[in-house]
């Protein structure tokens, strides 16, 4: 579950960009839970194929539980981080459906 970085992390100050005439969010942060380094490999470089201009995927530290995902770019950063998670999904579906036996979903 992805959940807004706590306030005490820095993030650098933007102004809105404008977007389609209106102000929209071109930076954002955000955290997903219970995920570390392997997501961040493959989302980091989908955030890249769609259009970020920066994007870093992080564990803080070794004991934290979550993934500090950052997004800037020329288009909503919401909507990258939405395409690139669809990417990121299709890679691991494809993944999955390549190794004999695999079942994309767990047993009940």
């Amino acid at each position: 579950m992805a959940r807004p970085v706590p306030s005490e992390w820095p993030v650098a100050p933007h102004p809105p960009r404008r977007h389609s005439g209106r102000a929209t969010l071109t930076h954002m942060r955000f955290e997903i839970d219970g995920q570390g380094h392997t997501l961040g490999c493959l989302l980091r470089d989908a955030m890249f194929e769609c259009g970020a201009e920066f994007a870093a995927c992080t564990v803080p530290h070794p004991l934290h539980h979550g993934l500090v995902v950052t997004i800037e770019g020329p288009r909503p950063a919401k909507t990258i981080a939405a395409e690139a998670s669809q990417r990121v999904r299709c890679i691991v579906e494809a993944m999955i459906a390549s190794v004999p036996g695999a079942c994309a979903d767990p047993p009940a």
